[in-house]
Parts: structure tokens; sequence; C-alpha cells
């Protein structure tokens, strides 16, 4: 595991704690061996269940060995803010949880294991061993092993028996040792490094203490033998040879070794050349330039592009997102997350809902009345720049008995101002016909019953809607401009299936108008009409049968006074001439 904790204030004041302590006789005997090590059991937090478990080994507890049984112990639950834990042995040899206080992460963005805050528990003038730093994150139910950072340092102590012929301390300190002239092994030996003091059992078992150069004259060491070059400070001299000799200039003491590891001034002048790192001066010029010295693009960090171009992929926007310039986001509205007296009423209520430059309002297919309809008590009116939108075959628009409104229309008033890019699509709509018999229109008002009315609309979509049981048209176009109907089908309309024409209140007239794609049946009249007065409408692939008057029918009544441009009936692409069927 790559781990940068130690370059932090918190935590290396931690390892810096964890150095004293273990300079006084505070530590595991053999961390390689896996003493006293750290790991998952359960790894659930404050539950009383066992969250770590404390392996079984030998520690020195203010210098003496003591031997440490298995243990399980339980973590404290996580809060709102993370926080590191240390895990110790006290002087009994107990393990335990030291809580850390928990805060919130700082520098902002780094990991919890890297960061300055929280810190860990300061473990100074405590006497303990510590064993592992547990990282406990905000708000979680477990840990894992990888939360779980050991802390174990061998101690300085080592203690041990000799037996054996002609035994030696080679595996243990590099360093052969005998009793007197004899190749009789010492009973025991214990040897502390930061005092520089040697421990030895003489003959009658009483324990002797002294320091190296004494100790070493004590047990009459034969420096004849083959020495390991092991180097025990203010006991003698280092031969080339890897002799040892007690007496002459004392060699490097702990105290020693302490003030140079944390002399930061560069004691052996090594130049940033020497050892290939940069300048500190260079670090900081490269720091502060913004230009992108490496030429670094955005999808090569896998960022988005500040002066144009592609993104793939979804892009998630946590809080308000400005745009500046032209841009192709729209506003979605969902009906179902409005409320009303019924489901066109919360229709309505969602397209009432967008902003001036319009949206998109979503239907569901599920809807919040009789069986899962949207039922319509009075017409559904979308405003300008309105893309109203169903799941095809599956939203379903009913019109309740004694409406006699049409189901959806852009306007009721068609001497306003035209409204502007209306869609409609994916919808099925019942007009109710036996239960709406009403018709109404003045010299101001329209109302009667359609199952679609475009009004007064200029570039209206009419796309993928099935309309049935009209008490008037299923779909009727009025004073209308630059429309498209398509692939929608009408049956059982009261009136026409599909009316295009022109309007009553003035000499406004509706052209350029596509119908592709449709089919109409069932109609009382027509199935597709175009009556006075539009210009250029234009059939394509349409289908009409079983209609009571005609399948299409095109009125040119003498009081008209023309078109500029003919209506034309265009065949369907299978067919080589149009297909128009009663």
């Amino acid at each position: 595991m790559v781990c940068n904790a130690k370059d932090t204030e918190g935590i290396h004041a931690l390892y810096q704690n964890r150095e004293e302590l273990r300079a006084d006789g505070w530590a595991v005997t053999d961390r390689d061996a896996g003493s006293c090590a750290v790991d998952i059991d359960a790894g659930t937090l404050g539950s009383g269940e066992n969250t770590l478990r404390v392996r079984s080994g030998t520690a020195l507890l203010d210098g003496s060995e003591t031997d440490v049984p298995e243990q399980f112990i339980d973590v404290p639950p996580s809060s709102s803010e993370p926080r590191k834990d240390v895990v110790a042995l006290d002087s009994a040899g107990t393990a335990g949880v030291i809580t850390g206080t928990a805060e919130p992460i700082s520098p902002s963005g780094s990991s919890l294991e890297a960061a300055e805050r929280p810190a860990p528990p300061d473990l100074s003038g405590m006497d303990v061993v510590p064993l592992a730093l547990v990282l406990v994150p905000a708000d979680v139910a477990s840990i894992t092993s990888s939360e779980v950072i050991d802390l174990r340092a061998t101690g300085d102590v080592f203690a041990g028996t000799i037996s054996g012929s002609a035994a030696d301390l080679v595996e243990r300190l590099g360093i052969p040792v005998y009793d007197d002239d004899s190749d009789a092994p010492v009973d025991s030996l214990y040897f502390y490094a930061p005092e520089s003091v040697l421990k030895y059992k003489d003959g009658g078992g009483v324990v002797h203490e002294a320091d190296g150069a004494t100790a070493l004259s004590d047990l009459s060491i034969d420096t004849d033998k083959d020495w390991q070059g092991y180097a025990l400070s203010n006991v003698g001299s280092l031969a080339s040879n890897g002799d040892i000799t007690t007496g002459g200039e004392s060699v490097a003491v702990d105290s020693d070794l302490t003030a140079h590891t944390g002399d930061t001034t560069n004691p052996h002048s090594v130049t940033n050349d020497q050892v290939s790192a940069p300048s500190r001066t260079e670090f900081d010029s490269h720091a502060v330039n913004t230009s992108n010295p490496h030429s670094v693009s955005a999808s090569q960090a896998n960022a988005l592009p500040d002066t144009g171009g592609t993104v793939t992929g979804n892009v998630t926007v946590d809080g308000d997102l400005d745009v500046t310039g032209d841009h192709h986001l729209e506003t979605v509205r969902d009906a179902s997350d409005f409320s009303g007296t019924d489901g066109g009423a919360q229709i309505q209520a969602a397209i009432d809902d967008l902003p001036a430059d319009g949206g998109v309002v979503f239907v569901p297919a599920e809807g919040p009345d009789l069986n899962g309809r949207w039922d319509l008590s009075s017409a559904i009116v979308p405003a300008s720049d309105t893309h109203l939108v169903g799941v095809p075959g599956a939203t379903r628009l009913y019109l309740t008995d004694g409406t006699g409104n049409d189901m959806i229309q852009t306007d009721v008033d068609a001497t306003s101002a035209a409204k502007e890019n209306v869609v409609i699509e994916g919808f099925y709509l019942n007009g109710n016909g036996t239960n709406n018999s009403t018709w109404d229109q003045d010299d101001t008002h329209m109302r009667g019953s359609c199952g679609v009315r475009i009004l007064n609309c200029v570039d209206a979509r009419v796309r993928n809607c099935t309309v049935e049981n009209t008490y008037k048209h299923g779909i009727e176009l009025k004073k209308s401009q630059h429309c498209l109907i398509e692939d929608s089908v009408v049956d059982d309309a009261g009136d026409d299936g599909v009316s295009v024409s022109d309007t009553l209140f003035d000499t406004a007239s509706s052209e350029n108008v596509i119908v592709r794609g449709c089919r109409a049946s069932g109609s009382a009249d027509n199935g597709f009409e175009v009556d006075d007065g539009p210009v250029n409408v234009r059939f394509v692939e349409c289908h009409a049968h079983d209609n009571s008057t005609n399948g299409f029918t095109i009125h040119t009544h003498a009081a008209t006074e023309g078109m500029d441009r003919p209506t034309r009936l265009l065949p369907r692409r299978t067919s080589t001439s149009p297909t128009v069927r009663q």
C-alpha cells in the first residue's frame, strides 16, 4: 500500500510518539513473525461485536517481556465526521482503542489517511505499545483491512536464553558470546541498546547488569573469535576486520543517531543534482505555471473541454448550471410531480410551470385516475415552445362526461397572437363522444370535443397519436402554418377524421401543411378533409377506409376566391396511384 500519511503533521507526531515509546521499552519483540498484529475480525463498528483481532505475541512493557494472548476489541461507531483511532496495549498487555477526535477532512479533497485533520490521538505521556492506526470514515457501519495501518515497532530490547554447544547470538544480535575461555554458552542474556546495558545471569542464577564494556569484560569474551560486525554503543571499537575490542573509541550512541536523523540541514551537503532532484526554485516556478507546461489535453485528463469540443457519456451537475450563448438544454417537467383535481389539471400545471422559453412536459403511462387514465375535465392548452410527450400506446387521455371541450387545443381564441413551436406526440386520446355531444363557436371562440385542435399556430407537429370516439373531428388544423401531422390514427370520429381548414373569424388561412403516414376510419363524414382556403396541403402515404362520406375530400366552394397553390394528394410509396376509399 502506498501511504504518504507520514508527511502530514498529525501522523508524523503519532510516529514520533511511537519511537519515543519504543526507546523507553514499549514495543513488540518480533514484528516479522506477526507478533501482536492487528487485523479485521467482524469489521462492524460499535455493535458489541469483534471489530478487530489482536494476534498473540510478545511485547516489551516498560522493558519487560510479556506474553500477550489473542484478543478481540470493539471500535466505537462512526459519526457524521471521520476520525483516526489507535489500537494499543496497556501496561498489563490488554488491547484497547484510544479514540481520536472526529472532525472534517483538511486539506479539503485529501484522503482520510493523508489528511492533516482529523489527527490521531496524542500518545505523549502514555505508557502503551501502539499497534495500529484505524481510519474511521464518516457515517459507515463497518471498516475493512484497508483502513487498518500497522504501527508496530520492534523494541531495542532483546531477551532470550542461549543454549547448545558453542551457542552464539549470530541470529539475534550477530555476536557470538562465550563464558570464560570455555565454549560453554551464557545461560541468559538481555541486551538493551538504547541504554547500552547488558543483563546476564551468572552460574548461580544471579542477574547482573552493567554497561557494555563492563559486561563484555565480566563475560571474558574471547576477542579472537570471528565477530559478526554488530556495533554495540559504548562498549568498544569496531576494527576493520569486524572485531570488537573493549576500550578505545566508542561507536555512535543512540542520542548521536537521533540527533543526526533529526538534522534537516543536509549534514552531508548532498546537492539536488547528486540525487537528480529539482531545486526549490524549480518546484516553485513549476507550481505557479498556469500555462499547462506539459501540454496535457482535456481528454487526457478526463476533463470537460473549456473552449469547445464534444463530451461523450453522461454529465452530472450538482448545483446550478449557468450557460451563456446558444444551447440545446431543455427544461423537463413530469406531470406526475404536480397536483390537480384530475390528470388533466396535473398536466396543465406542469405546462404552466415551464419557463418563458418553454420545455418538455412528460406524461407517464400510469395516470392518477380510473384504471391509470389521465382524465380531462377541460382542454389541455400548451404554450409556445412546449413539447408535450407521452408514452406511445400507453399514456391514455380521457374526456370526462359533459365536458364539451377539445382534449388538447393550442388556442381557443383565434384573434390572439399565434403560438409557435408546439409538439404533441405519443398519446392515446378517447373523446368519450357519446357523453360529450357539445359544439360551440362564435365570433371569438371555438370549442367542440375534438381530440387535437391545432388553432392559430406556427410550426406545430402532431406525431404518433391515436384518437378515438370524438364528437367532432379527430385531429383538426385551422389558421395554422408550417405544420406536420404524422404517423397518427383516427377512428370513429363524429365528423371528419383529419380536417385542415381556414378560420371563420378572418381571412387568414392554413398553409404549408403535410399530413404523412396517417390512417382514418369509421368517421361520420370524411376520413381526410381539406376545407375552403388552405394553401399547399400535402397528403403523403395516408390511408382511409370505412368512412361514411369520402376517404379524401378537397373543397373549393364557389364562394372561395381560390388557392395560390393547389392541395396535392400524394400516393403511398407502395402504390402507383392514391389510395382513396370511403
